[in-house]
């Protein structure tokens, strides 16, 4: 799974939520290569293993992609093994044109490494909980008029991480039943598949994405 967005948008604040949220021994050690403020030069990498009730391991990458102008063969790469995607935007006003430049990028890296546009994508607006942001009527509003689904998040707090998460293996699903016949390897439906992989997880809670 690929977190695609503009820098700042809160990509690795996600992948620092689901693993501060995890219970013990579903997730590994979160990989990353930062600059000194903090800001992903390359990429971070979240392991995880997701426990089905009938003792199939589902292994998981989460990886985020850099979002720098001058990474976009990185992007590129990335890309090219994604199952699926969530781009991740920014609620903030001030951050429209970000959003838009860095989603016009992604529509273009998909062509040029050749993945369909129908690839399983989630968009996630994040930073609900700063002020002047778009608000979570409007980022409904949004929702209905692009065939994604779009979810209001506050990653730093966990709030709409793992919702979004969720989101995106329910439209990853068909696939993986087209390809891999999941259903009959795991003996679990869609409903099923879904619910016994985050049994155990906790709530949102405040400050939950600042963990490293």
């Amino acid at each position: 799974m690929v977190y695609y967005g503009p820098s700042l948008g809160g990509k690795t604040t996600n992948l620092r939520a689901l693993r501060g949220l995890a219970p013990d021994g579903t997730v590994g050690r979160l990989m990353n290569l930062e600059t000194q403020d903090e800001h992903a030069l390359f990429f971070n990498l979240l392991p995880m293993r997701l426990f089905t009730e009938t003792g199939v391991v589902i292994k998981v990458k989460a990886v985020t992609v850099p979002s720098q102008p001058i990474h976009k063969s990185t992007r590129r790469i990335i890309l090219k093994g994604a199952d699926g995607i969530i781009f991740v935007a920014s609620s903030q006003r001030d951050s429209i044109e970000e959003n838009k430049g860095s989603f016009r990028d992604l529509r273009e890296n998909l062509r040029q490494v050749g993945i369909a546009h129908d690839i399983p994508l989630v968009i996630q607006f994040n930073k609900q909980d700063l002020p002047f942001v778009r608000t979570a009527e409007e980022v409904a509003l949004f929702g209905s008029k692009v065939p994604s689904p779009v979810i209001a998040a506050a990653a730093l707090n966990g709030v709409g991480v793992l919702e979004t998460l969720k989101v995106l293996l329910r439209l990853i699903w068909p696939r993986l039943e087209d390809q891999l016949s999941v259903s009959s390897t795991l003996g679990l439906d869609r409903e099923s598949f879904e619910a016994s992989l985050f049994t155990g997880w906790p709530e949102p809670r405040e400050g939950v994405g600042s963990i490293t």
